[in-house]
């Protein structure tokens, strides 16, 4: 179940990056206009799961296979549909994409690790 949890964070990651995209340079947030820029990151996304399989919760590899692809495939889906492509556009959503799906996978590997390690008693050491 866990596992099912992290794709729809990632779906929310991602509409939400699309979202707040659109708003600041003034589209219109038609569901139509959504998800015309979106589905080109929904494919990288479905693509990165695919291929980061029951690992695509953890950090690494897995967080990072699933960043990469919805990332990489999303820019080469864009450009092969005349969306537009510019390098700071290609870094703001590197930046805003390793932000939300790769932190949230960091952090919870961190409290894992911290809960295995604290609990081991004093006499188990």
């Amino acid at each position: 179940m866990q596992r099912y949890l992290w794709l729809v964070w990632d779906i929310v990651a991602t509409l939400t990056f699309v979202v707040i995209g659109m708003h600041a340079h003034g589209h219109r947030l038609a569901l139509s206009a959504v998800a015309t820029v979106w589905w080109p990151f929904a494919a990288g996304l479905g693509v990165g799961w695919l291929l980061a399989r029951s690992r695509a919760g953890e950090f690494w590899p897995g967080g990072a296979v699933v960043w990469l692809a919805t990332l990489g495939l999303g820019m080469v889906l864009r450009l092969a549909t005349h969306q537009g492509v510019v390098w700071l556009f290609v870094a703001v959503a590197g930046f805003f994409l390793a932000v939300f799906l790769l932190t949230p996978r960091l952090l919870a590997a961190m409290v894992v690790r911290r809960r295995h390690s604290g609990g081991l008693t004093a006499s188990s050491r």
